[in-house]
């Protein structure tokens, strides 16, 4: 019989806060890049789920606390849960951006190569 070891890492997450206001500013924004979009057919429960927590100022210690809590106290919020936990996992892995670096990479690129084609056809500029 082989022992296979693997590690495992523990990892501490927000999910009361950064994720949640980064998935609400990206639901705010029109539709397009760096905006939250769903597949046409989005399930109901999903889009209830993910809708399913607003933020509200609460008091504590005298202190205002800006706090994200349950619209409905018996409202499901896994699937707002579960976004929150792919979207930390993106920004562990470092993917979270890939396609924007990709974008921006291949628009450089195209940049730079209009840049060349217009040096090479107009060598008399100066």
């Amino acid at each position: 019989m082989k022992l296979v070891k693997f590690c495992v890492r523990l990892l501490l997450i927000d999910t009361g806060g950064k994720y949640k206001d980064m998935i609400a500013a990206k639901m705010c924004k029109e539709n397009g890049q760096g905006s939250w979009m769903v597949y046409k057919n989005c399930d109901l429960d999903y889009a209830h789920q993910l809708t399913s927590e607003h933020k509200v100022i609460e008091h504590s210690n005298g202190h205002e606390v800006m706090k994200w809590v349950l619209k409905n106290s018996h409202a499901d919020n896994h699937c707002l849960d579960a976004e929150v936990y792919a979207m930390a996992a993106a920004d562990v892995l470092g993917v979270r951006n890939l396609f924007l670096r990709e974008t921006e990479s291949i628009s450089q690129k195209k940049l730079e190569t209009q840049e060349e084609n217009w040096i090479k056809n107009n060598d008399d500029w100066l």
